[in-house]
């Protein structure tokens, strides 16, 4: 087994303090931002494949311009998973430490949400007893942070990070030619 590719680290950690300080803005400008799925989701779809691609790509180069397709998978998917376990720790310990009452903003973030969609969607076809009845069931929803939550969260958002992983790995891998002749520069096919 190979070792992992100090690139993948750095790339990795960069990733998740780049995503922490995102957050953390988030939250000075506005908490409810944070439960936004548009706002929340950026660092998944823009700065974590980033880091990955150059992960990849560095780990390309320290391997003399060539790698398979399985080791930029795992220097990509490495990057990917230190980034999202910094990530979801940071929204642990800001949930749960910095500030406890971001479950009430989570709360008010999710009905405000559902309602909006559910206004959006059904439009005219749902009564007050319906509308009620979801109301009811989120205002009995748990949005306390705990361990178990976290865990399976990171768990899940690795897992689907290894999706973006298998895409660059296959982007980036690079095969030797094995009809180049290396002392005359010469490739024969």
């Amino acid at each position: 087994m190979k070792p992992i590719s100090q690139s993948a680290i750095r790339n990795g950690l960069l990733a998740g303090f780049l995503t922490i300080l995102y957050t953390y803005i988030l939250y000075f400008i506005d908490p409810k931002l944070m439960f936004n799925p548009l706002w929340a989701f950026i660092p998944y779809f823009l700065i974590f494949p980033v880091f990955m691609v150059v992960s990849a790509k560095t780990t390309r180069t320290e391997h003399g311009g060539f790698i398979n397709m399985g080791d930029a998978f795992m220097s990509a998917f490495i990057t990917g998973v230190i980034a999202v376990f910094l990530s979801t720790m940071f929204s642990f310990v800001l949930q749960t430490v910095i500030d406890p009452s971001l479950e009430q903003v989570a709360k008010e973030a999710t009905t405000e949400m559902t309602v909006g969609m559910m206004e959006y969607f059904a439009g005219d076809e749902i009564d007050d007893e319906q509308m009620d009845a979801v109301l009811e069931g989120l205002d009995e929803a748990d949005y306390a942070p705990n361990l178990k939550n976290t865990i399976v969260s990171f768990c899940a958002m690795a897992m689907f990070g290894a999706v973006p992983a298998l895409i660059i790995g296959r982007v980036i891998r690079r095969k030797k030619d094995p009809y180049a002749v290396v002392d005359n520069e010469e490739i024969y096919r």
